[in-house]
């Protein structure tokens, strides 16, 4: 499935379900797109059943710098990040991790700020 067929989701904004939803959802997935990047970044994830996922963002010092947290029907979903903080500050560049969390599972990659 193309991820132009994803829901896409907000920071702040209740989550929608998935506009395309297979039959079979892969295992549980998280990827940056594009990764380095300049102004904004996209957070793509897929669960492969309904549950509560939580997605934080931490800086190179292990700081916590945004953090979203909600339930999602089964399927692929995309989040905006324009490099920013949870006060909407804007960051330096250079590297940062990214964890998502479920009720069963975890996955973490990193993105790499370029300004």
């Amino acid at each position: 499935m193309p991820w132009s067929a994803l829901t896409e989701i907000t920071w702040s904004g209740l989550p929608k379900t998935p506009l395309n939803t297979p039959h079979s959802t892969p295992n549980t997935q998280l990827s940056v797109q594009p990764n380095p990047f300049s102004n904004t970044t996209n957070i793509l994830f897929t669960i492969p059943q309904d549950e509560t996922v939580s997605i934080a963002i931490y800086d190179m010092l292990g700081r916590q710098i945004k953090f979203m947290q909600a339930h999602y029907a089964a399927g692929e979903y995309k989040i905006a990040w324009a490099g920013d903080d949870a006060q909407g500050n804007l960051l330096s560049r250079g590297l940062y991790h990214i964890r998502m969390e479920t009720e069963h599972e975890s996955r973490a990659t990193k993105a790499v700020l370029m300004k």
